[in-house]
């Protein structure tokens, strides 16, 4: 018996396999389409935590530097440790020069801590070694950060 077509039809040999390169197809877009949009969202990410790291080591810097200028006498004393920043050891008031103790945004841990020669903490930084998004157009005081190439690099610190 020999197959009867209908007018205008092609074969199904002719069309096997059409419909799988079609979904193929729209499986390679789909697929380079959330990669670029989960990179985005990493990117975005990433940039909120240096925001966050900035924000929160120029509060310690701020603190250490409060702390400094609040020393009864001539001579300026910086704080032994961060505790000193949360509760001034020195004064009869009951002085806070830092809000709380703040987390290290991109490692989620504590700061590391910066001493002078003396054992006196001039400042704080991150413990990360990951590389950096923002490279260039820090404000005035951390124009020192410009052209760093780890977290690790950004010190926060105040030499009076």
């Amino acid at each position: 018996m020999v197959p009867v077509m209908l007018i205008g039809s092609t074969p199904r040999r002719n069309q096997q396999g059409v419909t799988f390169l079609w979904v193929m197809l729209l499986l390679v877009f789909l697929t380079l389409g959330l990669g670029r949009y989960l990179e985005l969202l990493s990117t975005r990410e990433q940039r909120s935590l240096e925001a966050d790291l900035l924000w929160k080591g120029e509060q310690y810097r701020a603190a250490i530097q409060a702390f400094a200028e609040a020393s009864p006498g001539e001579e300026k004393q910086l704080p032994h440790s961060l505790d000193d920043l949360l509760v001034d050891p020195r004064l009869l008031t009951y002085t806070r020069h830092l809000r709380r103790a703040y987390l290290d945004p991109i490692t989620e841990k504590p700061f590391e801590e910066i001493y002078d020669s003396q054992g006196r903490l001039i400042g704080v930084r991150s413990a990360s070694l990951q590389a950096p998004i923002k490279t260039a157009g820090f404000p005035p005081q951390l124009a020192h950060f410009e052209d760093k190439k780890v977290y690790n690099q950004w010190e926060f610190i105040y030499l009076p």
